[in-house]
């Protein structure tokens, strides 16, 4: 199960000066916006119409009302703005103060907390498959917190957490943290952490979380077998704490820009800890499709092959997508027209029909006549004024040259 990261909080935590090693203020017109995708290093800010004055500089853009080391605009369409940074671990926020308004961005010495889609969530277990307890609602203080979490009761967690402390120091430890962290308070947690990694399962997940949210990752002892542990290493914890684990080891890694090592991190999973963060697994795919631009992306086709479910988030149509041209890429035309389907399914009007396009071309690189007139059949139904036209003609032409099939409709 998860619980909802409450977002506010974690932004304040993860922006904290302490973990930050780069701080700017862009002067900015009052009433502007900023958000933040930090997974695709971009900043969007959209300034009052008019608040940038005249066309400037040799693309015809206003000049911007401030310079930046940390970012580059990458685009501008009238009064929105795309900056493209040179790290993924960034935040911003609007600040107002004496001075008029700023959006102060941060270069963070740890991945962000919160990032949309590839955020994650708080996870909570059984407590059966982690060794703190009976089913829920739990025959010990740890169970019963845990138990409590799933609920998503953090404020009634708080007491069983606190019994716990005496009979499983390393579950409550690190429980008290993640709660700290909720509180908006990362130095509280830390020092949670700090004072479990080492001890058991629970102690390994405690020096993962230092080292994700506080950049401290160096390797951390076992301290009961004295085995030094790579900090986001899933080798021998319980199946539960291990999906953790490999979802963490993958953040971490797209963040750093090593997105090889994340997408090879779910894959040596099957997939199997995206069940319990499907948006941040689309999401880490999505970029991970998008860097690669137009190389070889079977790896991510892969991986996209293998997710739990491949829908139902802001992510799915464009990743379904890129992976069409992923399967194309690799020689497997008539698949990725299948795949292409997915991508529209629910469009209307101009996307519909470029859609259908696509998939036509698709089916005949792939000499499957049959299914590309069927296509052809249901578009000449849906858009007969442009099926007369030239772009359908080509096709039709392309249909008729086929051994394979019938009469083009």
């Amino acid at each position: 199960m998860t619980i909802t990261v409450l977002a506010a909080l974690l932004f304040l935590a993860a922006t904290g000066t302490p973990f930050t090693d780069v701080i700017e203020g862009w002067p900015v017109p009052p009433g502007t916006t900023v958000e933040v995708d930090a997974l695709a290093a971009s900043i969007r800010l959209r300034v009052p119409s008019g608040a940038l004055g005249a066309r400037g500089d040799a693309r015809g853009l206003p000049p911007l009302p401030f310079t930046s080391t940390l970012c580059r605009r990458e685009s501008q369409v009238l009064n929105r703005i795309v900056m493209r940074c040179s790290s993924r671990r960034i935040a911003a926020e609007v600040v107002r103060g004496k001075g008029g308004v700023q959006v102060m961005v941060r270069r963070l010495r740890t991945t962000p907390l919160v990032d949309g889609d590839a955020t994650l969530p708080l996870f909570t277990w059984d407590p059966r498959e982690v060794g703190i307890g009976g089913a829920c609602p739990g025959d010990s203080p740890a169970a019963q917190a845990e138990c409590l979490l799933q609920k998503g009761d953090l404020v009634h967690a708080v007491v069983p957490l606190r019994t716990s402390m005496e009979l499983s120091p390393s579950y409550a430890g690190l429980r008290l943290g993640d709660l700290a962290v909720l509180a908006g308070d990362l130095e509280g947690a830390a020092q949670f952490w700090d004072r479990t990694q080492g001890l058991g399962p629970f102690g390994r997940l405690a020096a993962a979380r230092l080292c994700d949210r506080t950049g401290r990752c160096d390797k951390v002892a076992a301290k009961e077998v004295g085995i030094l542990f790579d900090p986001l290493d899933d080798v021998a914890l319980p199946q539960p704490l291990a999906d953790e684990m490999v979802l963490r080891r993958a953040r971490a890694a797209a963040y750093d820009d090593r997105f090889d090592d994340a997408v090879g991190a779910l894959i040596a999973a099957d997939l199997r800890p995206c069940v319990r963060a499907v948006a941040f697994c689309q999401r880490l795919l999505l970029e991970a499709f998008r860097e690669r631009g137009g190389d070889d992306a079977s790896a991510e086709l892969t991986a996209w092959l293998l997710l739990p479910t491949r829908d139902g988030t802001q992510s799915s149509e464009e990743l379904a997508a890129l992976a069409a041209r992923a399967a194309r890429q690799v020689g497997a035309a008539g698949f990725a027209a299948g795949v292409w389907s997915q991508a529209i399914d629910g469009k209307r009007g101009a996307e519909l029909e470029q859609g259908m396009l696509a998939i036509t071309d698709l089916y005949l690189d792939a000499g499957e006549g049959a299914r590309a007139a069927a296509v052809m059949r249901y578009a000449a139904r849906s858009f007969p004024a442009s099926f007369k036209g030239e772009r359908w003609r080509v096709r039709r032409d392309r249909m008729a040259a086929l051994d394979e099939t019938g009469d083009p409709p």
